[in-house]
Parts: structure tokens; C-alpha cells; sequence
């Protein structure tokens, strides 16, 4: 094993070990019960079957796949396959930030500090609750944009259209996904205005990020799911 992979195996280890702690949520109950609906009755949650002064009530849950996932595995492993779970989506966001600080870095030093901020960080948000696939996936999409920004390879950008589906089923945060890449569009078209860049260059991302719009649309909810972000 080469002698930088022993790093990111230690933020992996100690980030398990930190983020491996006891059920945290109160949520975490109305996920499973939504989650064990669902796969008992073989639909989606379109109404709310649980609330008493809302019930039946109209219902976009942009959760569900989180919700059935979490239900299945609770039943295969209880509570503790959960708490893996959480452990193991926090350490993949810690490790992530670690392997980007130390290849825009170049060294170990700036890496395992950001790996230490991004793990208080994470910590913080550590329960049994959704958004642990935003944390994990939002390095990944900023990964992905950079390396596309340092090859020019529009290949570096061709999984982030599936993957804003599957995190469009996921949790809400697909928009952070998306805030990525139109942030990283807005830089770019004001590179090419002020000559830094050779007009046309950003194409692949504003396609990309066309793409990614459209793919958030295969959820059981389809435009439903903006509806949600503009109400909350």
C-alpha cells in the first residue's frame, strides 16, 4: 500500500469511531414508520397517514427513498446497522473533503486539517436523518466540478446527472448539488466576459447542469420537488 493512502485510512477510522454514536434523532421514528408504510403497502406516501391535525393532507415526501432503505435495513440489522449507517455516510463526507484539501493542497498537513474541521462539522449534524446523503454527496458534486475545471474533460461531469436523480429521491439537498454547479457556471461565463477564458469554455457545465435540472425530475413527485424547495 503506497504511503499516502495510510492517512486517509486513519480519517476513515477515526471518523467511524467518532461518528458511531447511540440513535440521536427524534425523526428518526417517523422515517421508519414512513419507510415501513411504504413497503408494506407497496406505494408512495402521497397523503400523511400519521398526523392527526393534518391528516391526509397532501404530501411530496422527497425522502423516501432514505425512508424505505433505513426501514430495511433496521429490520436486517436493528438499530445498530443504523448507526453504521450514520457513521459511514459522515466518515465518506470527511473523507472527501481529506482527498480534495490534499490534491488542490499537495500536501498532508492542510488535508488532515480540513478533514479535522469538516469532521466538528459533521459531527454537529450527526443523526439518523436524510440530509447524512447531502453531506455525503455535496463534496462529490464539488469534486467532480473541479476536476472537469482542471482537465477539461467534459467525461469528469457525465455521472452527476444520475446522481442528482438518486439524491433527488434522497433529500432536499440535490439543490446544493445544483447551487454547485451554477455557482460554478456564473464564474466562468464572468471569466470568459473579463478574457480569462476563451469564450464557450463553460458549455459542458450550464449542458451539465441542464442535465442535472431534469434528472431531479425522476422522483415519484416529478416537479414536485421544487414545489417543496420554493415553500421551504
Amino acid at each position: 500500500m503506497k504511503r499516502l493512502e495510510w492517512p486517509g485510512l486513519f480519517v476513515c477510522a477515526i471518523s467511524l469511531g467518532t461518528l458511531a454514536t447511540p440513535l440521536a434523532s427524534y425523526d428518526f421514528w417517523w422515517h421508519l414508520a414512513s419507510g415501513r408504510w411504504m413497503w408494506e403497502h407497496g406505494a408512495f406516501l402521497r397523503n400523511d397517514p400519521f398526523s392527526h391535525t393534518l391528516a391526509r393532507a397532501p404530501w411530496v415526501d422527497f425522502e423516501w427513498l432514505f425512508q424505505v432503505a433505513a426501514y430495511l435495513l433496521h429490520r436486517a440489522g436493528g438499530f445498530q446497522a443504523i448507526v453504521w449507517m450514520k457513521a459511514s455516510l459522515g466518515a465518506l463526507a470527511v473523507w472527501q473533503v481529506y482527498r480534495l484539501s490534499r490534491t488542490r493542497e499537495g500536501g498532508e498537513g492542510p488535508a488532515l486539517l480540513a478533514a479535522a474541521c469538516a469532521l466538528a462539522l459533521v459531527r454537529t449534524r450527526a443523526f439518523e436523518r436524510p440530509e447524512l446523503a447531502s453531506l455525503a454527496l455535496a463534496p462529490l458534486f464539488l469534486s467532480r466540478v473541479l476536476k472537469w475545471r482542471e482537465s477539461g474533460a467534459p467525461a469528469a461531469l457525465w455521472a452527476l446527472a444520475p446522481l442528482t436523480a438518486l439524491w433527488a429521491n434522497l433529500h432536499a439537498g440535490f439543490a446544493v448539488g445544483l447551487g454547485l454547479l451554477g455557482l460554478a457556471a456564473a464564474g466562468i461565463l464572468w471569466e470568459e466576459r473579463a478574457g480569462g477564458s476563451p469564450a464557450g469554455g463553460g458549455r459542458p457545465l450550464l449542458l451539465c447542469l441542464a442535465a442535472c435540472c431534469a434528472a431531479a425530475l425522476f422522483n415519484p413527485y416529478g416537479i414536485g420537488v421544487y414545489k417543496v424547495l420554493i415553500l421551504h
